[in-house]
């Protein structure tokens, strides 16, 4: 009987059964184009090469897009047990490159490390392994590859296999913060490789053509692409005033029931929640209980599921993210990581997070691509990342065991309420001047600004700002961005008719409508800490009063709450619930 020594060779050192399509097509492509267009079936995967006849000349080119879980890795890990010769791995992380070397180490594949640091005798020892070894895992990194004295010994090494993993960072790293990414066709001409492959799991048109231009210089390069799209992963767009106050409001309710929820089903639990919650509503007369039921309603949060990561903008953000959802909900299982951290400290939180079931990291970008924790549950944005690919590319760390997961996405309505009232204004400016240019008034004649012009002026990446609002599908969106084709959705909030109403605004309603009077008194009746008769106090517990009064200033800057009057030493409030 036949046996496929490839797919026997995944199941001895990997655990695999079988190999999806991609990867047997991406792994023929590259044992071919080693073997140097030789018979190779010894190693046969029963499917056909991409290479044509005509391009066997032309193999040493590929870019590989499979989305996240598709299994890149083995695409580059399994063959070099099938060659003798150095495979070169590039990563743009060193979380990445750790948590690869991890993974390759309980295969069997011993790789060797080329970073930043490392001694005279650490790399003369590097140097020596792969003299002596017929099969050497190099893993290292564009700064680390590009200055050390390791590049001589590579040119003079026989280097089967040259890979660039997330080459996206390419595009997005290496022609701005990154410059040592540009070098690298500088080194792959010195190594002089049989095969170069660049993986990625998001690359749309415009990332492709950079690939292209910055790494292969616009020469043949063959595209294996897989469908980009996720479907275990849910989309969702959070609204929210303060982005901190949202986080500790849901994170807070979701910890409730997961406590609650520890000896019970998930759906007893729920059950148990919410007929906590309307039996205080009955107990109430009247416009009262209206009042809270709508109160309730606003009260629907997302449920946060752990393992869960949360991506913020900055370091500074990322301490003080996990500092405040530490000390405030009291919840251990949460730690930060960024780049700024030394080495024992980035390693110490990965091993943990990797082997919690219930932990909550707060990280920059510096974490996450390509890490292969399979279990995360809940990605959140606390803000839009800085392209789409990177958003589908942090989003996509959820769900890798292809179970549910969610990609919360924390969008200020500030933003959008601010560029509706500029809008309206310049527009009522528009043609008042050209009323009074018909008047005989000597006035600059401007038409009403169309909302794409005005949408450009007022943010950096217009995709988000279309993304946030209710147009169409989400899933289908971030597909188009890339290029693929539309796919049915039926796991994003739009698609499913979820609506998630803007986090905090409803207790705020409800306790500016009931006449509190001041500011700081507002912030006391919702932040207090002590039990109360009245169903509205209380409901901020956990937040910081700082924060309260940051998102009171918040809505007052951008029109949605107002200060109308004061009258016998009372204050009266007005609270818009659409847009001016």
């Amino acid at each position: 009987m036949y046996v496929d020594p490839v797919l026997d060779c995944a199941k001895k050192y990997f655990g695999l059964d079988y190999l999806y399509p991609m990867q047997r097509l991406v792994i023929a492509n590259i044992l071919e184009a080693i073997s140097g267009g030789r018979d190779i079936s010894s190693y046969s995967l029963h499917t056909h090469s991409v290479w044509l006849d005509e391009e066997r000349d032309k193999r040493d080119h590929q870019l590989v897009i499979l989305p996240t879980g598709a299994g890149k890795s083995l695409c580059f890990q399994l063959p070099p047990y099938f060659y003798s010769g150095v495979t070169v791995v590039v990563y743009p992380l060193i979380s990445l490159l750790n948590d690869q070397a991890r993974r390759m180490a309980s295969v069997g594949l011993v790789p060797l490390i080329l970073r930043g640091g490392l001694s005279k005798v650490d790399v003369e020892h590097i140097a020596h392994s792969m003299q002596e070894k017929k099969r050497v895992v190099l893993l290292t990194n564009p700064e680390a590859l590009y200055m050390s004295s390791l590049r001589k010994d590579l040119s003079r090494i026989h280097v089967s296999h040259f890979v660039i993993d997330e080459a996206h960072c390419i595009v997005q790293w290496g022609t701005t913060f990154r410059k040592s990414y540009l070098m690298l066709p500088e080194i792959i001409h010195e190594c002089a490789p049989k095969m170069v492959t660049a993986f990625t799991a998001t690359a749309s048109p415009a990332i492709i053509d950079g690939i292209r231009s910055l790494l292969f210089e616009d020469k043949h390069m063959n595209v294996v692409s897989g469908n980009p799209d996720r479907m275990n992963i849910g989309y969702a767009v959070i609204p929210c005033l303060h982005s901190l106050v949202s986080l500790l409001m849901m994170i807070s309710v979701s910890l409730k029931r997961i406590q609650q929820g520890e000896n019970q089903t998930k759906k007893e639990a729920e059950k148990k929640f919410w007929d906590k919650i309307f039996k205080k509503s009955k107990s109430l007369r009247g416009g009262s209980q209206n009042v809270y039921k709508k109160w309730v309603h606003q009260r629907f949060y997302p449920r946060i599921e752990v393992p869960c990561i949360i991506f913020c903008p900055t370091r500074n953000k990322t301490e003080y993210c996990a500092w405040l959802l530490r000390s405030t909900l009291g919840y251990s299982e949460i730690r930060c990581y960024h780049a700024g951290l030394s080495r024992e400290e980035k390693k110490n939180t990965e091993g943990w997070f990797f082997a919690s079931d219930r932990g909550i990291l707060c990280a920059t970008c510096a974490y996450g691509m390509g890490v292969d924790k399979k279990n995360i549950r809940t990605v959140i944005h606390l803000s839009p990342s800085s392209t789409p690919e990177s958003y589908i590319q942090e989003a996509g760390r959820a769900g890798r065991d292809k179970n549910p997961a969610q990609a919360l996405l924390l969008w200020d309505i500030s933003r959008e309420w601010t560029w509706e009232r500029e809008k309206k204004h310049r527009i009522a400016e528009s043609f008042q001047e050209i009323g009074e240019r018909k008047n005989g008034i000597s006035a600059k004649y401007t038409l009403p600004q169309t909302e794409k012009s005005d949408t450009a002026g007022h943010t950096q990446n217009r995709f988000f700002d279309i993304y946030t609002r209710s147009y169409g599908c989400r899933r289908n969106m971030l597909m188009k961005h890339l290029g693929a084709d539309s796919v049915f959705c039926d796991n994003c909030d739009l698609c499913t008719g979820v609506e998630f109403s803007i986090v905090g605004v409803g207790e705020l309603y409800s306790a500016v409508t009931m006449n509190r009077f001041d500011t700081s008194g507002v912030v006391k009746y919702l932040c207090m800490k002590n039990q109360s008769n009245d169903f509205l106090a209380g409901s901020f517990d956990q937040v910081p009063s700082k924060l309260m009064h940051s998102m009171i200033d918040r809505a007052l800057s951008i029109g949605m709450l107002e200060q109308r009057k004061m009258e016998k030493g009372r204050l009266f409030w007005g609270f818009r619930k659409k847009n001016p």
